[in-house]
C-alpha cells in the first residue's frame, strides 16, 4: 500500500505503508461476515480522528481479499492505495465543494459497483445517494463524522424513495 505524504510541484513524495488488517483491528466474526454480504449497508460513526478511515480501509482490504467484485471507494484525499487481489477496486478523490463531490458520487454509482465506500458523508444528499445506492443492491460502506449519541444512525436509515 502507498502513502501520499506531501504534494510538491514537480512531483509527489510518497510513503510504503501496509493497511491494517481486519484481525490487527479485532474485527469479530460477525464484522468480518459482513463483509461478504452482497447487499446492504455498513455505517462507521465515531468523532472525527477517532479511526474511521483506519476501519473503513481494513474493511475494503478484507472485501479485496474474500470477494471478487468491483469496488468504488470515494475519499476526500486517499491516502491507502488498495492493490487489486480478489476484487477490482477503484479509488477516486472529491474535492471541491458539497456539490462537486456529489457529482462525483453521483458518476461512480453509474458504474454500478457492487461495493461503494464513501468516506465522510458532507451532506444530506450524500447520504441519499448513499442509502440509493443500498437500494440498487451495492453494499455500502459509509463514514460519518457527525455528533455521535445514542439512535445518532437513525438519521441514516430512512428508507429510499420508490
Amino acid at each position: 500500500m502507498l502513502r501520499q505524504s506531501h504534494l510538491l510541484r514537480s512531483g509527489a513524495v510518497f510513503q510504503l505503508i501496509s493497511v491494517l488488517t481486519a484481525d490487527q483491528l479485532g474485527f469479530s466474526s460477525e464484522m468480518k461476515a459482513l463483509a461478504t454480504e452482497a447487499e446492504g449497508l455498513v455505517l462507521v460513526a465515531s468523532p472525527r480522528r477517532a479511526g474511521k478511515s483506519t476501519l473503513v480501509a481494513a474493511f475494503v482490504d478484507l472485501i479485496n481479499r474474500q470477494r471478487s467484485d468491483y469496488v468504488i471507494t470515494l475519499e476526500r484525499q486517499i491516502r491507502l492505495v488498495h492493490d487489486n487481489r480478489n476484487a477490482l477496486v477503484s479509488q477516486r478523490e472529491m474535492r471541491g465543494t458539497a456539490d462537486q463531490a456529489l457529482r462525483v458520487a453521483r458518476g461512480a454509482l453509474r458504474e454500478n459497483p457492487d461495493v461503494l465506500a464513501i468516506e465522510d458523508l458532507a451532506s444530506a444528499d450524500m447520504s441519499q445517494l448513499a442509502l440509493e445506492a443500498r437500494g440498487l443492491g451495492s453494499t455500502g460502506v459509509r463514514g460519518d463524522h457527525r455528533q455521535v449519541h445514542h439512535g445518532g444512525a437513525d438519521a441514516h436509515a430512512q428508507p429510499v424513495p420508490a
